[in-house]
């Protein structure tokens, strides 16, 4: 067979966390995760954007997850 060059493959992931108080539409989760796939693809290489932009007011993901980690003892 002929040589040919390929690519490597790329993953560019966006996140959304939903919170029910921030989204009361299908629509806008869907809109929010269309925003965050496009920010992801802005990075050269794989990549992954979490849109932190709608958690609550001084909530970090952090937090989120360290949260989560005592509810789950």
């Amino acid at each position: 067979g002929a040589m040919a060059f390929h690519a490597l493959v790329t993953l560019s992931i966006g996140a959304v966390l939903v919170d029910p108080t921030h989204f009361h539409q299908y629509q806008e989760v869907a809109r929010a995760a269309s925003e965050a796939k496009h920010m992801a693809k802005r990075v050269d290489g794989s990549s992954l954007f979490i849109d932190q932009r709608r958690m609550p007011f001084g909530r970090t993901l952090a937090a989120e997850e360290e949260e989560q980690q005592l509810a789950a003892l």
